[in-house]
């Protein structure tokens, strides 16, 4: 699960910055192209302890 809407996933396949591949009518997102994606995402900075 990436939590982002499916036209959200859309978009990142058709401007590239995820691959997918179709089987019959399903699509399927590329694993690697997936991880390497959220990997350029920015870190959640931590929270200090209260």
């Amino acid at each position: 699960m990436i939590a982002r809407s499916r036209p959200t996933v859309y978009k990142l396949i058709a401007s590239g910055e995820i691959r997918a591949k179709k089987h019959g009518g399903r699509t399927l997102i590329v694993v690697e192209s997936l991880r390497a994606w959220a990997s350029g995402l920015p870190d959640v900075p931590p929270t200090p302890a209260s």
